[in-house]
C-alpha cells in the first residue's frame, strides 16, 4: 500500500511539472509572437514559474540561465523561419530589399527586429496621422 501512495505522489508531481512547463511555453510563445526578446522581460515572465520546479527551485542563477537559453533559441528560430519566403513566386518582381531592423527614437524603441521586404514594380504606402513618424521611418530606412 505504501508504494501506491509514493507512485501517486510522483505522478501528481509529474503532472504539475507538465502543467507548469506548458504554461511557460505559452508565455514564451506570446513573447516570441510579439517579437519581444528583451532578456529581463523573459526572466521576469518565466522565472517565477520555472523556480517552482524542483530541479530549479534552489538556484536562481540556473533558472535565469535556462530562461536565457530558451529566449535565444526562440529568437534564432524566428530569424531562421523568417528567412524563407513563400511570396516570391506568387508576387514576382525583383527584390530590392530584404532586411530586418530596429528603430528607436528619443530613447523609445519603436520597431524591434522588424522585417521589411520590398519588390520592384510594387506599390507601398505608409499611412498615419501627422506626427506619428512616417518621415522618421522613411529617413531611417534610407540611411540604413
Amino acid at each position: 500500500l505504501g508504494g501506491d501512495s509514493s507512485a501517486d505522489a510522483a505522478s501528481a508531481a509529474n503532472n504539475e511539472t507538465e502543467e507548469i512547463l506548458a504554461y511557460v511555453a505559452t508565455l514564451a510563445s506570446s513573447l516570441t509572437d510579439s517579437q519581444n526578446f528583451h532578456s529581463q522581460e523573459w526572466v521576469d515572465a518565466l522565472s517565477p514559474y520555472l523556480a517552482s520546479l524542483p530541479h530549479l527551485a534552489s538556484d536562481e542563477t540556473q533558472c535565469e540561465e535556462a530562461v536565457e537559453k530558451f529566449r535565444c533559441a526562440a529568437e534564432n528560430s524566428l530569424m531562421q523561419n523568417d528567412d524563407s519566403s513563400d511570396e516570391e513566386d506568387e508576387f514576382g518582381g525583383e527584390q530590392i530589399t530584404d532586411i530586418r531592423f530596429s528603430l528607436a527614437y528619443g530613447g523609445k524603441i519603436l520597431l524591434h527586429q522588424t522585417k521589411l521586404r520590398l519588390r520592384r514594380g510594387h506599390r507601398y504606402a505608409l499611412v498615419g496621422q501627422n506626427g506619428v513618424g512616417k518621415t522618421t521611418l522613411m529617413t531611417a530606412i534610407q540611411n540604413g
